[in-house]
């Protein structure tokens, strides 16, 4: 299984410059905590996910937790995993967000 590591800001000011580094085939996600919205990066702007009461299909299992606090570069208190559609399978391990990759 491939596993692709995925940046995941965390901060009330919209995220600007590593998400155009380097092409990669998932978009960086994005949770702004003073409005609880997350944002998916599709390669020109950030689109808003619904939030997870409004979106059936999409699925979080385990343990997903996000401190208020976290910003850019922090990525503790992270477990579980999502199915975001349009974006892919993503999975939180130890603080990590990565791609689940297809065998």
């Amino acid at each position: 299984m491939s596993k692709e590591i995925v940046t995941l800001y965390a901060q009330d000011d919209q995220p600007s410059g590593s998400h155009t580094s380097e092409p990669s085939e998932l978009n960086d996600i994005w949770f702004q905590p003073s409005t609880s919205k997350w944002y998916h990066y599709d390669g020109n702007s950030w689109v808003e996910i619904p939030p997870l009461t409004e979106l059936p299909s999409l699925h979080v299992t385990g343990d997903l937790t996000f401190d208020s606090n976290l910003y850019a570069g922090e990525k503790k208190g992270i477990n579980g995993n999502i199915d975001i559609p349009g974006v892919g399978k993503l999975k939180f391990h130890k603080g990590i967000l990565y791609k689940v990759g297809e065998d």
